[in-house]
């Protein structure tokens, strides 16, 4: 049985936690990156997905092993990359928006 996309991001949070835990051995955290591959399958068989869409797997395994130790811009790259993947995902799955703030017009005038 294929994991819900709502138990998909819980996944993408412990795929990051157990990469963290154990020094990006992606080895120890094996059983949680295939859950994830088995996520990424489920989103490229909806249909209308973009093809840059997924969950993430090289772009949090890049950001976990720079975050172990860290580059000179203290992993900027890597955190933006990592979080452009994520906003395309859940603008698509969720048609989320996330953290652009929605102003009424009457609040904008006032601006």
């Amino acid at each position: 049985m294929s994991p819900s996309v709502d138990d998909c991001e819980f996944i993408v949070h412990d795929f990051m936690h157990c990469l963290v835990n154990n020094n990006s051995e992606r080895s120890s955290c094996e059983q949680i990156e295939n859950m994830l591959q088995a996520c990424n399958q489920k989103v490229h068989d909806m249909s209308g997905v973009p093809p840059n869409t997924s969950y993430c797997i090289g772009e949090i395994a890049d950001y976990a092993k720079c975050s172990i130790t860290p580059n000179t811009s203290m992993c900027a790259n890597e955190y933006k990359i990592l979080h452009d993947c994520k906003l395309r995902r859940r603008r698509f799955l969720f048609g989320e928006d996330l953290g652009l703030v929605k102003m009424n017009p009457q609040a904008r005038k006032r601006w």
